[in-house]
C-alpha cells in the first residue's frame, strides 16, 4: 500500500495540488505523463457519450483496466540482439499479462508499447465482470514483480458502445464511452504495480475485496473529469472473490475465443507450418497509414460514437482491400491507424515496390471515401498520409513455447516507419533510405532532408509518383561460384605462380574478390593443374564461427593431410599422425622428434614419453614458437620432394595465430617450392588484408595481386548463354538477366535459379523455353531479398533444417544436426531435398558432413533466427559436441564455448570460455584468450552462484595474459580479485606469487617483494608436498631475479641455489631452466666463471629436454659472453654459432640480427676482417626483411663500427648517416645522439676540408644531448667542437671549447674523457707555442690514463710531452 503521504501533484493547474496523482517515477518509464495522456486521447478520441446502433454495436455495462506499463526502454546504441531480449522479456511479458486477464474471462484490446487495454464483458456479460477485472488488475501487478517491470492500473465499470471496425478479413473491437475514458484517467493515480478502482467498480465489488480509500479528488484532477469522486485501492481478495475466479476458468474456450480474431489466410499459414510464429528475422517492408481529418471527426460527433464507427470502418476495409491486393498484410488496426506489413509472412522479391504502389492507391481511395462520407454523413474531409519503411525484424511470436499465435514486429525499421507516419503530411508519402534505393528506379522522389533517429541523421525522400519508363536497376550483393567464363587473366595469373613453383622458386598471391565472383572456381582450377603436374595440394577454410579459434585455418588442412576424423579415438589420431610422419620423413626419427610433437599439440593429440616433454614444460609463447617452427618445417619437407601449393581460403575469418603463422610462413619459407594462395574478400578492416599489402612490401619479386572483378559485359553475355541457352524468344529475359547480375556471376545464377523454382522456363530439348508472362515475375532488388524469398519459399521442416543447420556453423556434420533440430526424424528427407536445390552440399562421407553452397545463403539463414529461438538450437549444439566428444573435448573447447556463450546456459557458457581462454593463453595467443576471459567475466556477473574454479580460472588467466600484454594495472586488479575467491591456501601462495610477478615485470621491485614474502609465508604452512616445492622454488627463483636486477649478485645467487634445490628430485624441468638460466648469469656477473658454465651447460641441456630452443639460443649466447671474457677465441665462435643455428631454426629474426652482429664484432677482433663484413652485412640484410627500425638501426651502427676499425672513414660516415632515420623513426634519441657524434668523428678523421660537416653534426649531437641530458654525448660532441676550432687552427677556441667539455667530463667523473681531452689541449698548447702548459696537459693526460689502465696510451703521451 501507498500512502497519500507519497504523492504529489500531477499538474500545476490541478484545484488542489495537495489532494491529486501520483508523481509517477522517471526510471523505466517508456513514455512521459504528456506522451501518456497524448496515447490516451489517440485511443480515445476524446468521446464523452454512447449512443446504442444494434446494427454494428450497442451500449453495454462493461468493465475496463486501462494501465501503463514501463521497465522495457532500449537506447538507440544497442546491438539488436539486446533490442531483441529486451522484446523478448517484453513479449513474454505481454503473454503473461494476456494469459492473466484471459484466465478472468478479459479480452486484451491494445498492447502498444507501454499502452494496455483489456475489457470485461464486451462478448458476454456476467455480474462477476467486474470483480474478474480487479482480479486481473491485482494480477497484472503481481507479474509485474516477476518481471521486475511496473504498471499503473485504473479499472472501472460502466456503460460503453462496444462495437466493430473491420476489413473482410481483420476484426477489430472498439470500445467508446465514458466508462473507457475514466479507466484510462485513473491510471495516473496509480503509483508503481498499484490498482485505482472508480466508485462503480468499488461499490459492484466492494463485498469481495478489501479495499482503502486511497484519496478524494477534486473536480478537473482527471483530464476530461469534471466532477469530484473518491478513488479506491484493493489490498487482497476474500474468498468469495476467489470462489468466482475459481468458477470462470476454461483455457479452452478463451483461446478459441481470440482465435476467432485471426484472419482465415493466416490460419492457412500456421496451419502450414509454425516455424512462422516461433519467430524470424525478415527483411520486410512495414507501411503505416493514419487518417487526416479522425481528429476534427471525432470533435464534431462526439455523441455518435456509430457514425464514427462506419466511417472508420469503411476506411480500414477499403484501404485494407488495397494492401491485400498487393499481398501485403494488416497486422494492427490502432484507431484511425493501419500497420501492413510487406515480407512477412508472404514474402516477394519486390516487396518494397509493392508498399510504395500499395501506398499510391491508397492514396486514390482514400479521396474517393471522402467524397462518398462528406455526401452521406456531412464529415469534415479525410485525407491519409504514410509511412514506409525497409529493414531487418524480428518478426513473429517471440515466446519460444508460447501457443499463442500473433505476430510481433520489432526492431528499429519499426520505429523509423511510426516516425515517418507522424512527420508525412495529409496525402504524403514519405519513405526511408534503404526503400528509396531499392525502388528509385521505378518512382520518382523528392528528397526531403534527414530526420533525427537514435542521435543520428536520417534521410527520407517524399513519393513524388510512379515513373513513365523505369531506369536500370542495380543490385549490390555477395555471390556464389559459377562457369569459369571471363576469368581467363587470373587463371593465367595462379598457373604462373604454379609454373614459378615446378621451377623452384616461392611464390605467393592473393586472390581478393567479392563473394561470389568466382575466387573458389579460380582455386580449383589452380588445383586441378597442380595435381595433373605431380604437386602436393594443402588447403584449409576460415568460418565465421572458429574466428577465435587458434590454429582453425591450419587444423581442417591437417585433419586432412594426416587423414584425421572427428569420430577417430586420440590413440587412432596419434597413429595416423605418427605413421604419416614415418611414411613422409622415411624414418628420420630427429626430424620426426622436431615436428610431430608440436604438430600433434596444435591438433589436441598427446605423446607420452620425451615426446610429451618436449612441449609440456614449454612456456606458452616458446610453445607457439615451436609449433611455427614445426609447421614451417613440415612444409619445407614436403616442397623438397615435390612442389607444395597452401590455399588459404576465406581469410576475412582469420583467427589470430593463424594469421600470425602465415606472416610466420611468408617469412621463412622463400627458397623451397611453395606457392601460398590466399584467398579472401576486399574488406580492409579485416585481419587478412595486410596480407597482400606485406607481399607486395617485402617480395615483391615472388609476389602477385589477381583481382576478381565484376564480369565485363561481354563475359556476362556469355556466361548467360552458357548457363540459359535459349531460342530468340528468351533474349529479353536474358538482357534482364546480365542487366540486373551487375557482373555478379552468382547473382546471375541466383535469378535464373529463381526462374527454374518459380516455372518461368521449361527444358525443350537442349533449349530452355519461357512458358509464362515473364512480366509477372518481379526482378529482385537485392540478393538478400532474392536469397530470402527463395529461402521462405521451402516447406517448414526444411526451412527449419536449413537455419538449424546455420547456428552449427557453415561446415556441420550430420549428427550434430540431427541434435539440433527439433523433429530428426525428415532430416535425411530434408538434406537431400535441400543438396538438390544447392543450398548445401554434401561436403565428406566419414564422417557425413555438410556445407552450405554459398556464404551468402548461411549468413542470411542464420540472421533469420530470433535470438530466442537460435539461443535454444546453440544449446541443442553446445550439448551435442560435448556429449559426442566427451572422451576428448580439446579440439572443440573453443566451439562448445562460442555455443554456450550464445545459449542461456550460462554456467557452461563460462565454464568453457575460461578453458578457451587457457588455451588460447597456452598458444600465446593472447588477444583471442582476452575475448574469452573477458566474455566469461561478463557472464559470470549474471550467474547467481557461479562455480568457483571457473571464476579462478578467468580471472588468474585474464592477469597471466595482461601482464603479458603489459596491462599490469589490469593484471593486478584481476589477480586481486582471484584473492578475493581464494579459499584454498595453495590458491591463496600462487595469487601472490602471479601479483609479485606482474610488479616484477612493471619495475616495482619492492612491491613485488612484499608480494613474493607474503606467498612464502602461506607456502611455509603447507606441507611438503611437491606441489608445495615446486611453488616456493618459482617464488625464490623470481626473488634471485630482482636481486641480480639490483646488483646484489651474491643474495640473488643465494637465493636462486635455494630454489634449486627445492626442485633437484621433482620433474620441474620449467623451473630448473629458469634457474639454471639465472644463476648462470649471477655467476658470470660475480666472476665465478666455471660456475657459471656448469650453470649454461646445465641449462642447455634442461632446454633440449623440453624443446626451448629459444632459451638454448640465449644461453648459447651468454656462454660465446663468458668464453670471449675467458679470451677462449674457439669456445666463444662455436657457442655464437650453436646461438645462431637454434635461432635460425626457430627463425628469431629479432634475436639473430643481434647475434650475427656479435659474431661480426668478434671476428673482427680475431682479424678475420671479410668474415666480419659478411655476418654484419647478414644483421643487416635480417633487420631490414623484418622491417625493425630498431635491429636496423643497430646494424648499421655495428657495420659504421667496423669501418671505423679498419680506418674507411667514409663508409663508417655513411653507415651511421643511414642508422639515424629509423632512431628518429621509433624515437630512439639516444642512440640517434651517438651517431650524430659518431659521424662528426668520422669527417674530422677526413681532415680539414671537412670541417664544416664535422662542426655541423657535433653541434646537432651537443643540443640534442643536452635536451635529453646524455652526459656523455654531450662531452664527446663538445671535444669534437675543439677539434674543429683547431683544424681551423682556431686555438684560443679550440682551448675554449675544450674546457667546456672537460668541466663537464670532471662533473660526469669520465675519467677516459677527461684523458683525451687534457691531451687535445696539450697538442693545441704545443702548436701555439706554450710548452709550459702543454707540459702540464700531457702529464695530466697521462697519469690518467695510468689510472684507466692504458699504460701503453700513457707512454706514448709522455714520450710527447716537450722539454720546458
Amino acid at each position: 500500500m501507498v500512502s497519500s503521504d507519497d504523492h504529489q501533484a500531477e499538474d500545476a493547474s490541478s484545484p488542489d495540488e495537495s489532494a491529486v496523482a501520483p508523481d509517477v517515477p522517471e526510471a523505466g518509464q517508456s513514455l512521459t505523463r504528456e506522451q501518456e495522456d497524448a496515447l490516451d486521447d489517440e485511443v480515445l478520441g476524446e468521446l464523452d457519450g454512447v449512443e446504442q446502433d444494434e446494427s454494428r454495436g450497442g451500449q453495454r455495462q462493461i468493465s475496463v483496466i486501462f494501465a501503463s506499463i514501463h521497465g522495457f526502454d532500449t537506447e538507440s546504441d544497442m546491438h539488436h540482439d539486446e533490442i531483441e531480449e529486451i522484446a523478448m522479456k517484453k513479449a513474454g511479458f505481454d503473454s503473461e499479462l494476456t494469459t492473466a486477464i484471459e484466465e478472468c474471462g478479459g479480452q486484451i484490446d491494445k498492447i502498444i508499447r507501454g499502452f494496455f487495454m483489456a475489457t470485461f464483458g464486451t462478448t458476454t456479460a456476467t455480474k462477476e465482470d467486474p470483480v474478474m477485472a480487479v482480479l486481473g488488475g491485482m494480477r497484472m501487478c503481481e507479474i509485474a514483480d516477476q518481471f521486475d517491470a511496473e504498471v499503473h492500473v485504473g479499472v472501472n465499470t460502466g456503460l460503453a458502445w462496444v462495437g466493430q471496425i473491420k476489413t473482410e478479413r481483420t476484426i477489430d473491437t472498439t470500445v467508446i464511452g465514458d466508462a473507457v475514458n475514466l479507466s484510462a484517467r485513473l491510471k495516473t493515480q496509480a503509483a508503481k504495480n498499484q490498482v485505482v478502482c472508480s466508485p462503480d467498480a468499488y461499490e459492484q465489488t466492494k463485498d469481495y475485496f478489501e479495499y482503502e480509500v486511497l484519496r478524494e479528488l477534486p473536480p478537473g484532477t482527471l483530464k476530461g473529469i469534471e466532477r469530484s469522486m473518491t478513488v479506491y485501492e484493493p489490498l487482497t481478495a476474500t474468498d468469495k472473490a476467489t470462489a468466482v475466479a475459481n468458477l470462470r476458468g476454461g483455457d479452452d474456450d478463451r483461446l478459441a475465443e481470440l482465435e476467432e480474431h485471426i484472419p482465415e489466410y493466416l490460419k492457412a499459414m500456421i496451419a502450414e507450418g509454425a516455424s512462422r510464429l516461433q519467430g524470424e528475422r525478415k527483411m520486410v517492408t512495414l507501411l503505416y497509414s493514419d487518417v487526416s481529418g479522425f481528429t476534427a471527426l471525432s470533435e464534431k460527433y462526439a455523441t455518435q460514437p456509430d457514425l464514427i464507427a462506419e466511417v472508420m470502418n469503411r476506411c480500414h476495409k477499403r484501404l485494407g482491400d488495397i494492401v491485400y491486393k498487393h499481398e501485403g498484410v494488416v497486422d494492427k488496426l490502432v484507431g484511425d491507424e493501419i500497420m501492413a506489413i510487406f515480407g512477412a509472412p508472404i514474402m516477394h522479391e519486390d516487396d518494397p515496390e509493392r508498399a510504395i504502389l500499395c501506398a499510391l492507391e491508397m492514396m486514390v481511395e482514400m479521396d474517393k471515401v471522402s467524397i462518398e462520407v462528406q455526401a452521406e454523413f456531412n464529415v469534415p474531409p479525410l485525407s491519409v498520409h504514410i509511412g514506409i519503411n525497409t529493414g531487418r525484424v524480428s518478426i513473429g511470436n517471440l515466446v519460444p513455447g508460447s501457443t499463442r499465435m500473433d505476430y510481433t514486429v520489432i526492431g528499429e525499421p519499426t520505429e523509423l516507419a511510426e516516425e515517418l507516419e507522424d512527420i508525412s503530411k495529409g496525402g504524403e508519402i514519405i519513405v526511408g533510405q534503404r526503400t528509396y534505393r531499392m525502388t528509385r528506379a521505378l518512382y520518382n522522389f523528392e528528397e526531403r532532408g534527414p530526420i533525427t533517429m537514435g542521435g543520428k541523421d536520417v534521410p527520407v525522400y517524399l513519393v513524388l509518383d510512379k515513373k513513365e519508363e523505369s531506369d536500370s536497376k542495380r543490385g549490390l550483393t555477395e555471390m556464389g561460384d559459377v562457369p569459369m567464363i571471363g576469368r581467363e587473366p587470373q587463371r593465367e595469373q595462379a598457373l604462373a605462380c604454379v609454373d614459378m613453383i615446378f621451377e623452384g622458386t616461392s611464390a605467393i598471391s592473393t586472390t581478393i574478390g567479392e563473394a561470389g565472383y568466382g575466387k573458389s572456381r579460380l582455386m580449383r582450377e589452380t588445383r586441378d593443374v597442380l595435381l595433373e603436374r605431380g604437386g602436393l595440394w594443402f588447403f584449409g577454410a576460415c568460418f565465421p564461427n572458429t574466428e577465435q579459434q587458434g590454429y582453425s585455418l591450419f587444423l581442417r588442412m591437417f585433419e586432412s593431410y594426416f587423414d584425421v576424423k572427428d569420430a577417430d579415438s586420440e590413440q587412432v589420431r596419434r597413429t595416423k599422425l605418427v605413421e604419416k610422419f614415418e611414411e613422409v620423413f622415411e624414418g628420420d626419427t630427429t626430424a620426426i622428434e622436431d615436428i610431430m610433437p608440436y604438430i600433434g599439440n596444435m591438433m589436441s593429440i598427446t605423446f607420452p614419453g620425451a615426446l610429451g616433454e618436449k612441449v609440456s614444460f614449454l612456456d606458452p609463447e616458446q610453445l607457439q614458437r615451436r609449433s611455427f617452427v614445426a609447421v614451417r618445417d613440415l612444409f619445407a619437407h614436403e616442397a623438397s620432394r615435390q612442389p607444395v601449393a597452401i590455399a588459404l581460403d576465406d581469410l576475412h575469418w582469420l583467427d589470430n595465430v593463424s594469421n600470425d603463422l602465415i606472416y610466420f610462413l611468408l617469412e621463412n619459407i622463400y627458397e623451397d617450392r611453395v606457392y601460398f594462395m590466399n584467398i579472401y574478400r576486399p574488406e580492409r578492416r579485416d585481419l587478412c588484408w595486410a596480407i597482400g599489402e606485406t607481399a607486395e612490401e617485402r617480395y615483391a619479386d615472388r609476389y602477385t595481386a589477381i583481382a576478381i572483378d565484376p564480369l565485363t559485359p561481354e563475359a556476362q553475355v556469355e556466361l548467360c548463354d552458357a548457363l540459359l541457352p535459349m531460342g530468340e524468344e528468351g533474349a529479353d529475359i536474358k538482357a534482364t538477366i546480365v542487366e540486373k547480375s551487375d557482373g555478379n556471376p552468382f547473382y546471375m545464377e541466383e535469378f535464373i535459379r529463381v526462374l527454374l523454382d518459380d516455372d518461368f522456363i521449361e527444358k525443350q530439348g537442349d533449349i530452355w523455353v519461357l512458358i509464362r508472362d515473364v512480366s509477372e515475375f518481379a526482378v529482385p532488388d537485392s540478393l538478400e531479398q532474392m536469397l530470402s524469398a527463395r529461402i521462405d519459399k521451402l516447406p517448414a521442416a526444411s526451412k527449419e533444417v536449413l537455419q538449424s543447420a546455420s547456428v552449427v556453423g557453415r561446415k556441420f556434420e550430420h549428427d550434430t544436426l540431427m541434435d539440433a533440430v527439433e523433429d530428426a526424424s525428415d532430416l535425411d528427407d530434408c538434406l537431400a531435398f535441400l543438396t538438390d536445390l544447392d543450398f548445401v552440399e554434401e561436403a565428406t562421407v566419414d564422417p557425413l558432413e555438410y556445407i552450405f553452397g554459398h556464404i551468402v545463403t548461411f549468413e542470411i539463414s542464420y540472421s533469420a533466427i530470433v535470438v530466442g529461438r537460435r539461443r535454444q538450437i546453440h544449446q541443442k549444439v553446445g550439448d551435442s559436441f560435448e556429449g559426442r566428444h566427451e572422451s576428448n573435448l580439446g579440439p572443440y573447447i573453443e566451439l562448445l564455448a562460442y555455443h554456450y556463450a550464445e545459449s542461456s546456459e550460462r554456467p557452461k557458457a563460462v565454464h568453457y570460455l575460461g578453458s578457451a581462454g587457457s588455451k588460447a593463453r597456452d598458444m600465446f595467443n593472447n588477444k583471442d584468450a582476452v575475448t574469452f576471459y573477458e566474455r566469461g567475466l561478463e557472464l559470470l556477473g549474471r550467474i547467481d552462484e557461479p562455480d568457483l574454479d571457473d571464476q579462478l580460472e578467468i580471472l588468474n588467466g585474464l592477469g597471466d595474459v595482461y601482464a603479458v600484454l603489459g596491462q599490469y594495472e589490469d593484471g593486478i586488479e584481476a589477480i586481486n580479485s582471484a584473492l578475493a575467491l581464494a579459499a584454498e591456501p595453495m590458491q591463496q601462495a600462487v595469487g601472490q606469487r602471479k601479483l609479485g610477478s606482474i610488479y616484477r615485470q612493471s619495475a616495482d621491485w619492492d612491491t613485488a617483494i612484499e608480494r613474493f614474502d607474503e606467498a612464502l609465508t602461506v607456502l611455509g604452512g603447507l606441507n611438503g608436498s611437491d606441489e608445495t616445492r615446486v611453488e616456493t622454488a618459482r617464488v625464490q627463483d623470481m626473488k634471485g631475479f630482482i636481486s641480480y636486477s639490483r646488483g646484489d649478485f651474491a643474495d640473488a645467487d643465494e637465493k636462486c641455489r635455494a630454489a634449486l634445490a627445492l626442485v633437484e628430485d621433482v620433474q620441474a624441468l620449467d623451473v630448473k631452466c629458469s634457474i639454471f638460466k639465472n644463476l648462470g648469469n649471477i655467476n658470470l656477473r660475480l666472476g665465478q666463471a666455471d660456475d657459471a658454465l656448469s650453470f649454461y651447460t646445465q641449462g642447455i641441456d634442461f632446454a633440449d629436454r623440453i624443446g626451448d630452443k629459444m632459451l638454448q639460443s640465449q644461453l648459447y649466447n651468454n656462454l660465446f659472453v663468458l668464453h670471449r671474457i675467458q679470451a677462449r677465441t674457439d669456445d666463444a665462435l662455436e657457442s655464437i654459432r650453436k646461438a645462431i643455428d637454434l635461432g635460425e631454426q626457430m627463425a628469431f629474426a629479432d634475436g639473430l640480427t643481434a647475434r650475427y652482429a656479435s659474431l661480426g664484432m668478434f671476428l673482427r677482433q680475431t682479424g678475420d676482417n671479410e668474415g666480419a663484413l659478411e655476418n654484419l652485412n647478414h644483421s643487416l640484410e635480417i633487420a631490414t626483411r623484418i622491417q625493425s627500425p630498431q635491429r636496423v638501426a643497430e646494424a648499421e651502427a655495428s657495420l659504421g663500427t667496423y669501418f671505423f676499425y679498419v680506418k674507411d672513414y667514409e663508409k663508417y660516415i655513411e653507415h651511421n648517416v643511414r642508422a639515424l632515420d629509423p632512431c628518429r623513426e621509433i624515437g630512439d634519441r639516444q642512440r640517434e645522439t651517438q651517431c650524430l657524434v659518431n659521424i662528426s668523428d668520422g669527417y674530422l678523421y677526413l681532415g680539414k676540408e671537412h670541417v664544416d660537416e664535422a662542426e655541423q653534426y657535433a653541434t646537432d649531437a651537443a643540443a640534442l644531448a643536452e635536451e635529453i641530458t646524455m652526459s656523455v654525448s654531450v662531452i664527446a660532441a663538445r671535444k669534437n667542437l675543439g677539434m674543429v676550432s683547431y683544424l681551423r687552427e682556431e686555438y684560443t677556441e679550440a682551448l675554449s671549447r675544450f674546457q667546456r667539455a672537460l668541466e663537464m667530463a670532471l662533473e660526469d667523473k669520465t675519467v677516459d674523457a677527461q684523458a683525451e681531452i687534457h691531451r687535445l689541449m696539450g697538442d693545441t698548447y704545443i702548436d701555439m707555442g706554450d710548452n709550459v702548459n702543454a707540459r702540464e696537459q700531457l702529464t695530466q693526460s697521462a697519469d690518467l690514463y695510468d689510472q684507466l689502465g692504458s699504460e701503453a696510451r700513457a707512454t706514448e703521451i709522455r714520450e710527447r710531452i716537450p722539454d720546458a
